[in-house]
Formats: structure tokens, C-alpha cells, sequence
């Protein structure tokens, strides 16, 4: 995530016109990196519950061995 904001960044810094922190695309554009960053957190808080209950099923089995 931190890659792509860079270099969306650095490419329009490329152009002529400064870039205006109050333009209504700079801030559609924040907002849908916001949502994006939300979104890979929710997936990775589920993977880390999915691993977690898989690890918990797997010492249930082993301690009935």
C-alpha cells in the first residue's frame, strides 16, 4: 500500500501544476486509499483468525493423540 501511495504521489509531482491538498479528487483519491487499507486490514485480521483456530484444532488433535 505504502508502494502505490508513493508512486501516485511521485507521479503527480511529475507534472507542472503543484499539487492542492483541497481539490475534490485529492481527497476521493485518500478516501479510496483509506478504504483499500481498510479492506487488507480485514483480510488480514481474518487470515490471522483462520490460522489461529486452525493452530487451536490442530493441538486439540494432537493432545488426544
Amino acid at each position: 500500500m505504502e508502494t502505490l501511495s508513493r508512486h501516485f504521489s511521485q507521479s503527480l509531482n511529475k507534472k507542472s501544476d503543484p499539487i492542492n491538498p483541497n481539490r475534490k479528487g485529492d481527497e476521493c483519491y485518500k478516501l479510496a486509499l483509506e478504504a483499500l487499507q481498510n479492506a487488507a486490514n480485514a483480510k488480514q485480521s481474518l487470515e490471522d483468525q483462520l490460522i489461529r483456530e486452525q493452530y487451536e484444532a490442530m493441538e486439540r488433535q494432537r493432545q488426544k493423540n
